[in-house]
């Protein structure tokens, strides 16, 4: 179903404790037999003009129509109802310090390794050159690219993303695995890889950083 399944398989893996208070695979099949096999629950799934999936935020949300890999989900949230693309221009930015990050997932009532976690959704999917080629060229308004990234790396990205060139043209966030979960993605930040600015920040925090490198050890 995409990055927004991916999201609920992270939540089930960091909150195993969910899975007690009412979550669980196959909550549905008394009363809606099919709900599990058309998608996750969630108020993203509700359609409108002015609904979540259209907010300025979730632009690159896909799997509403597409197929592909599937895994057992924990479902049975009590959602809304309604839904309200006002209520998704909160959500996390490439732009984001580590700071701001922390602040949007307090607001959730998520902590640092939580953050960690679910930003580590990223070892799969793709994202735009315009929601980071401004790290390539221009970053410190002085025409050079931004020091986190690996100077190998920084070549690659020049050349899938030309200045001035497509912004819609997109990238993989994993570079090395972008279709396979597994924990690359936190070796390419740690290698000067990330894509993303908010991501690369990860390294530069003791505390988010910390976790990085416990989740790469499997701790």
């Amino acid at each position: 179903m995409g990055n927004f399944c991916l999201f609920f398989l992270l939540i089930s893996m960091v909150f195993p404790v969910l899975g007690q208070g009412g979550l669980k695979t196959g909550f549905y099949s008394s009363s809606c037999p099919n709900a599990e096999s058309i998608g996750c629950d969630g108020s993203v799934l509700i359609s409108g003009t002015s609904a979540e999936r259209n907010a300025v935020t979730n632009t690159e949300l896909r799997g509403f129509e597409t197929g592909g890999p599937s895994w057992g989900v924990p479902t049975g949230r009590r959602d809304g109802r309604i839904s309200s693309s006002s209520e998704a221009l909160n959500l996390p930015s490439p732009l984001d310090t580590i700071d701001v990050q922390r602040k949007k997932f307090a607001a959730k009532g998520l902590d640092d390794h939580e953050l960690v976690t679910l930003v580590g959704a990223h070892t799969i999917g793709q994202t735009d050159c315009r929601f980071f080629s401004y790290r390539l060229y221009n970053f410190t308004r002085t025409g050079n690219a931004d020091p986190s990234i690996d100077q190998q790396f920084l070549a690659q990205l020049q050349t899938a993303c030309p200045q001035n060139g497509d912004g819609l043209k997109k990238v993989a966030l994993d570079k090395d695995s972008q279709m396979k979960f597994d924990v690359s993605f936190f070796k390419n930040v740690r290698n000067g890889n990330g894509i993303l600015e908010s991501d690369q920040r990860l390294l530069g925090d003791p505390s988010t950083k910390k976790i990085l490198w416990r989740i790469m050890q499997g701790l």
